[in-house]
């Protein structure tokens, strides 16, 4: 690939002033990744009037790929009035244009030039861009340049992203309607992973993992993580063309889903059959070369628009309080009985049919020895436990997805021990080549643990869960056939080889072993030490003019402050600590809350009778309050509150929380983006908080509500702080 050739610069470059550039800082220049409209592209940029030349042997039937264009800067009116690329070859002391187009704005078209006449022969191949009478914003790119002969059987690889599908929607997983006849059928000759399951319940934590194999939190976009390195990086690395067809927000390159891709095209809603069109287009363009594609579909994704052929399949009329288009606060009040739940359902299995069908298109044009693995990165909820959708919850509707494999040399069957996305790209990769590997991963290649020794070391391994969208942390733990989870300081375990629906939790209040037990392999599943402590949590505000300062003072010293995670950046919280006291401030001027998580240095039960704070919110009289007779002395003891007041009409609780501790490297999943804060709204992400559903801090709030039963609200429009 052009990429990893050795470059020759000519002389040097008066643009760098601070001394010869090395050849690194050249290339870090050259290479780049460039924004069309829905489309990012990697390669070359070479801004006209350039010269850029390899000293290089062309291959057997040598062809120059390319995608040649001019980039439209992002801001201003002004635009080039076209540039002209030239590729030369210098052989023998003799000098060829070989190939020369006009360019223009905003245009990439693919290429290939003929270089077969110097096969064999060691050239000086000179890609060369002129401007045309103004050189002005003259920004030739091109997009993944790469020499090679065209094969005669190239390699397919495509990895199947269904956005939201549940496992148990589909005939493979035992689902008794006809959602998934081509999927059913292509399954049978695949390996079926029977209990994979996400990393978080939402799209992109479960992303950055499934293309990474690292843990969501080391994937590395616009913070101090270190990027990881991708399934699609490596295949590159290898001469292979990547692309991603992709219909969902957080899979945009705003969030860096576009890394490491040659082509990355996100529009908003594409239908299952424009996303087979690109594919089969770009597989078509790429004709004779080894290419690996990233498709997905996001038709089962609320609002469940499948096309009018499909609409009366499983679901008929709409319930009074519902239209055929709607998001989830339309269904939260519209207060369904059991026919109109149903009908939501049948709404997402139409999606799913639909989506299957169109695969059928798909799989008939894939070679015999084509790798390809269908998973999604969640599923959805049906008010198995009280909620509708997903980004609330760590119930296995929601993180329990499909995963299978087909490839040369996998044998067909079915794998019941449990498996993670975290292992998606090491057994993608071993699949095309058992010699493949990233560096660094935390998934395994379970390729290699189909024995039974393998399944013994699967069916042992601590796998975690967590990372909700919305509302307060939650962790989990799946471990030899049961799912631990907390939040809000509520504990529970099930069974889930015998209770796949959750039903029987079997942490009973007083478990205190049981439940240290649980809180240990939970830090050992999960990145960073997991510590029982202090959770604060205030109420929303109702003015957003008031900011609120707590400080608390905890004898024997504080370990770590740890402040909860908001995807949707809808609250702010600035800390200290000076001694034993911790200073807290949760900003002004924005519409949400944000939990805070102390621990201790000593034991928190113990520590507990001597805590000590001071609230402020800058209009109403200080407070200083204690845990009174009624705080619960120790974690173990089932209750969680430890004190509840109020301040200027917002309500602080402290509670008991599992806090996790974040490790060194690691960056933050943000959801929120200014870029695309229209499309956020459209797809109901930062819609309204739902009627009928309270603040987890509010006064009447369950002291032991269970952990993921849809009490929080999903976030208020964002407010903007002063400044």
């Amino acid at each position: 690939r052009a990429r990893h050739l050795n470059l020759s610069f000519g002389e040097a470059d008066e643009r760098w002033q601070s001394g010869p550039p090395t050849t690194e800082d050249r290339l870090a220049h050259l290479y780049q990744t460039i924004q069309e409209d829905e489309t990012s592209y990697t390669g070359l940029f070479l801004p006209a009037p350039s010269r850029l030349t390899w000293t290089l042997t062309v291959p057997p039937a040598g062809e120059l790929w390319m995608r040649p264009g001019i980039v439209r800067p992002e801001v201003g009116t002004h635009t080039s009035d076209g540039a002209t690329l030239h590729v030369d070859v210098e052989s023998g002391g003799s000098q060829a244009t070989v190939w020369s187009r006009e360019l223009t704005p905003g245009s990439f078209d693919d290429v290939r030039v003929d270089l077969s006449k110097w096969a064999g022969q060691t050239v000086k191949l000179t890609l060369r861009s002129d401007p045309q009478a103004s050189a002005d914003v003259d920004y030739v790119f091109l997009g993944d340049p790469t020499l090679a002969s065209r094969q005669k059987a190239p390699r397919r690889a495509v990895l199947v992203f269904i956005d939201t599908l549940r496992a148990d929607h589909l005939g493979t997983y035992g689902h008794t309607l006809d959602t998934s006849p081509t999927l059913d059928a292509w399954a049978s000759d695949a390996l079926v992973f029977e209990q994979a399951r996400s990393v978080a319940p939402w799209t992109l934590p479960s992303t950055r993992t499934m293309m990474t194999g690292r843990q969501p939190e080391f994937f590395g976009h616009n913070d101090s993580a270190s990027p990881a390195d991708t399934l699609q990086g490596f295949l590159g690395r290898q001469g292979w063309a990547t692309a991603m067809y992709a219909g969902n927000v957080y899979l945009s390159a705003a969030y860096g889903l576009n890394r490491h891709f040659d082509i990355h095209h996100d529009v908003k809603w594409p239908t299952a059959e424009q996303q087979v069109d690109q594919a089969l287009g770009w597989f078509e363009r790429n004709e004779g070369r080894d290419a690996f594609l990233l498709l997905h579909f996001m038709d089962a994704h609320l609002p469940y628009e499948e096309p009018s052929a499909y609409r009366d399949l499983f679901a008929g009329e709409a319930p009074e309080g519902l239209d055929d288009a709607f998001h989830r606060p339309q269904v939260i009040r519209a207060r369904l009985d059991e026919e109109g739940k149903q009908w939501v359902q049948g709404r997402y299995d139409n999606n799913i049919r639909y989506i299957d069908d169109q695969l059928g298109r798909l799989f008939a044009t894939l070679p015999d020895d084509a790798v390809v693995m269908v998973l999604s990165d969640h599923g959805e909820e049906f008010w198995e436990h009280g909620g509708y959708e997903h980004g609330h919850a760590l119930w296995d509707e929601v993180v329990h997805v499909p995963m299978m494999l087909s490839a040369p040399g996998v044998e067909p069957g079915r794998l019941a021990e449990p498996v993670s996305m975290l292992d998606v790209t090491p057994t993608f990769l071993a699949a095309l080549d058992p010699t493949w590997a990233l560096d660094e991963t935390d998934g395994l290649n379970l390729l290699t643990r189909l024995d039974e020794a393998g399944r013994k070391e699967l069916a042992d391994r601590k796998l975690g869960l967590g990372r909700p969208l919305y509302g307060p942390m939650q962790w989990g733990v799946t471990y030899q056939g049961d799912k631990y989870a907390t939040t809000e300081g509520v504990e529970h375990l099930f069974h889930i080889a015998d209770d796949a629906r959750e039903t029987k939790d079997l942490l009973r209040p007083h478990d205190a072993e049981l439940a240290k037990t649980w809180r240990a392999h939970l830090s050992d599943a999960l990145p960073g030490e997991a510590r029982m402590g202090f959770r604060i949590l205030p109420s929303r505000p109702r003015s957003a003019e008031r900011e609120l300062t707590i400080r608390m003072t905890v004898p024997g010293g504080i370990d770590h402050v740890v402040i909860g995670t908001d995807p949707l950046e809808i609250s702010a919280v600035t800390t200290s600590v000076e001694g034993d006291t911790l200073t807290a401030t949760w900003v002004k001027g924005l519409a949400g809350t944000r939990e805070l998580f102390v621990v201790p240095t000593g034991d928190p039960a113990e520590v507990t009778p001597a805590l000590s704070l001071e609230l402020s919110d800058g209009v109403s009289p200080n407070m200083t309050v204690q845990p009174s007779g009624r705080y619960a002395a120790s974690p173990d003891t089932g209750a969680t509150r430890i004190l509840n007041e109020k301040i200027g009409g917002r309500t602080v609780a402290v509670t008991w929380g599992m806090a996790r501790i974040p490790g060194e490297g690691e960056g933050q999943i943000i959801a929120a983006s200014e870029e695309q804060a229209e499309w956020l709204k459209k797809l109901g992400y930062t819609d309204d908080g739902d009627e009928g559903e309270q603040d987890s801090s509010s006064d009447d709030a369950s002291e032991n509500t269970p952990p993921s039963t849809e009490k929080a609200t999903p976030p208020a429009k964002k407010k903007r702080p002063p400044g």
